[in-house]
């Protein structure tokens, strides 16, 4: 039950909004991402774990003659699209699940198009080189020679003995008289996002805590608005009828 007083009633209420505030930061400290861009994770005791990291090697001669046949069969049937059907054993599992077997047929692949001249495709240069996977950048050029020169990232992944394109994106285009194609936003290749955001939240999530933070100022300050003018109310209408009720205080002159 609420006490009668309206001084005690604001107390109560501040109070009240006071706990509410302390019970608002903290949850505010516990959602808010620290300064290096995470919510802090607790300190874990032993010894940390570290992942090697396989050293980079020299493609080989013996690397380069087979992605160099590799290439010339994946390049005219997927990205000139003349056989999307047969570039299907050119490339990893994972990317051809990318594709349904209707749209390999139809020549709707992630693979981005291009129309090359020449029968091999030995222009690349790698980007990096590991025993089992390696990204180059490709260079086409052009079967008509008012286009651009085309320029494509392929990563490349061994299977067994195999050499496979696990995912290809195009790096842009330059040169010809006709407007070159738009680049890819992006490679095709699936996977898990390697690094990537450390648990940043959205702004909207502040905007919880925010609102009740406005609630606990403006709704105290409502109430104490609204009981500081009934007092002034009863306060000023109280004087007004004590001022009718008692005779006036008499003068100087009528005491002596």
């Amino acid at each position: 039950m609420l006490p009668d007083s309206a001084r005690s009633r604001r107390r109560l209420l501040w109070l009240a909004a006071v706990l509410v505030a302390g019970g608002v930061a903290g949850l505010v400290l516990a959602l808010v991402p620290n300064d290096r861009g995470g919510i802090e994770s607790p300190a874990v005791s032993g010894p940390v774990q570290t992942v090697a990291r396989p050293a980079q090697v020299p493609v080989a001669p013996r690397v380069r003659r087979q992605i160099d046949a590799l290439l010339d069969r994946f390049v005219p049937a997927a990205i000139a699209r003349r056989d999307p059907v047969a570039a299907r054993a050119y490339v990893t599992p994972s990317l051809r699940s990318q594709a349904s077997e209707a749209e390999w047929r139809a020549g709707t692949i992630p693979v981005p198009p291009y129309d090359p001249a020449g029968t091999t495709f030995h222009g690349w240069i790698p980007i990096y080189s590991y025993p089992r996977l390696v990204s180059v950048e490709l260079t086409l050029e052009p079967k008509v020679a008012d286009d651009p020169v085309g320029s494509f990232v392929v990563n490349l992944r061994r299977l067994g003995p195999r050499w496979l394109v696990d995912g290809i994106y195009s790096a842009g285009a330059h040169g010809g008289t006709k407007s070159a194609a738009p680049a890819s936003p992006g490679p095709t290749t699936t996977g898990k996002v390697v690094g990537g955001s450390h648990g940043r939240l959205s702004s909207t999530w502040l905007l919880v805590p925010l609102g009740f933070l406005s609630l606990i100022v403006i709704v105290p300050a409502i109430l104490f608005t609204r009981d500081w003018l009934r007092d002034r109310r009863v306060s000023r209408r109280y004087r007004s009828e004590l001022s009718k009720e008692l005779p006036p205080l008499p003068r100087p002159r009528d005491r002596t």
